[in-house]
């Protein structure tokens, strides 16, 4: 389903929209649960650099998906995923 809402985000907003960002961040999330990093990290890094031009770096959404990122790339150095 987040799949399906980020192309559909792009579709109407294109690709530099906040709303692409979230379902981007979201999608990485989904990913990291299911022990999938190297795809989360993508969607997360893709997620932060959206959040940052479209709110700057300080904006709580822009660390929100800067957090969720730094998670996900520590839990791939540990070797807990997949």
């Amino acid at each position: 389903h987040y799949e399906r809402a980020l192309a559909s985000n792009i579709k109407s907003y294109g690709e530099h929209h906040p709303h692409v960002a979230i379902g981007r961040n979201n999608l990485g999330l989904a990913w990291q649960q299911k022990g999938q990093l190297d795809k989360a990290i993508n969607y997360l890094q893709l997620a932060f650099a959206g959040c940052e031009k479209a709110y700057g770096a300080e904006h709580p959404s822009t660390q929100m998906v800067k957090a969720n990122l730094l998670a996900a790339k520590d839990e791939r150095d540990s070797g807990q995923g997949n």
